[in-house]
């Protein structure tokens, strides 16, 4: 009897030592009493399954790579940890398996290359990434998500704030995606709200877009299986070209665009069925409340008798 427990301890011990059962968390305080005082050294610790935490504070950092799969970074406070990109490369570059929520991600300077490498979080021949609960400003894109491997590119993107872009909020490419719950709003007369290139399979759904160039762009018709519904899309210059070729379009609000919808060649006005042109009656435009006001014809009008639009707070 002794004999079994000590070969069941042995084996246990064993199992405890062959696998890494806790993960650690590194603290990252430009102050000095974390475990860093920046992002791109705590990245040299960690193991896959790990967790950087990131204090409040303004850190000038970019070109962060994520070389280890699986990690969970997270910052204090979507509005005052700030990391801030300034050399025209992507701030992070993340891992499969991988999230980054709870930050605010600045870009500043002169792209470099193609525009849409210059980003907040670039996403490349990775599965199973988690981008939310951001916000971003300023650069040529916030989030790409781009694959130009021969390995898949799957992206969960949810619960953001994007603005003051300068070429497109999100760009998708060859890769698997839902984009979910984002505020996205700019004043650029050139700014694309979403990219959605050839090779591209997801939804897109309850998301509000306000002033944009385009809320939607797309292109490889052939090539696409994308749903876009639940979204409010108002105040842009157009919601999207050459609606014939995407059938999955159906469930929005639509207001105030100049063009519904355009073909690039002659501007027709198209309409879609199954949307509705209506004001959504936010709480309070002007003033950047972007709730649904009690009587808004977005509430429980969506898909799966869901509110259309992002559930978001007032900035």
């Amino acid at each position: 009897m002794k004999n079994i427990f000590l070969r069941n301890l042995i084996l246990i011990v064993f199992i405890l030592i062959s696998f890494k059962l806790y993960s650690l968390k590194i603290v990252v305080d430009k102050s000095g009493t974390g475990n860093t005082t920046t992002i791109s050294e705590a990245l040299v610790f960690v193991n896959e399954g790990d967790t950087i935490f990131i204090k409040n504070g303004i850190y000038n950092e970019d070109n962060l790579l994520l070389f280890k799969d699986k990690l969970y970074i997270y910052g204090e406070s979507n509005e005052k940890t700030i990391v801030l990109g300034t050399t025209g490369v992507p701030v992070f570059t993340i891992s499969s398996g991988s999230s980054i929520s709870n930050l605010c991600i600045k870009l500043e300077g002169e792209p470099s290359g193609y525009a849409f490498l210059k980003t907040g979080i670039y996403v490349s021949g990775v599965l199973n990434v988690k981008i939310n609960n951001c916000r971003f400003s300023g650069g040529e894109c916030a989030i790409t998500v781009s694959n130009r491997t021969d390995q898949e590119t799957s992206a969960d993107i949810s619960n953001n704030i994007i603005e003051n872009y300068k070429y497109t909020a999100i760009y998708l490419e060859n890769s698997y995606f839902e984009v979910y719950n984002n505020l996205i709003l700019n004043d650029s007369a050139n700014a694309n709200a979403i990219n959605f290139m050839e090779h591209c399979s997801g939804e897109i759904y309850n998301n509000t877009i306000l002033r944009s160039s385009e809320a939607f762009r797309s292109g490889y018709y052939d090539t696409l299986n994308v749903k876009i519904y639940n979204n409010i899309i108002a105040y842009c210059n157009v919601i999207m070209t050459v609606p014939e070729n995407i059938l999955k379009f159906y469930k929005n609000i639509c207001w105030k665009n100049y063009l519904n919808f355009s073909d690039w060649h002659n501007d027709k006005n198209y309409e879609v069925p199954e949307n509705l042109f209506v004001d959504p009656m936010f709480i309070n435009y002007e003033k950047g409340d972007y709730h649904l006001g009690k009587n808004s014809p977005a509430l429980k009008a969506g898909v799966y008798g869901k509110d259309i639009g992002a559930e978001i707070y007032k900035k």
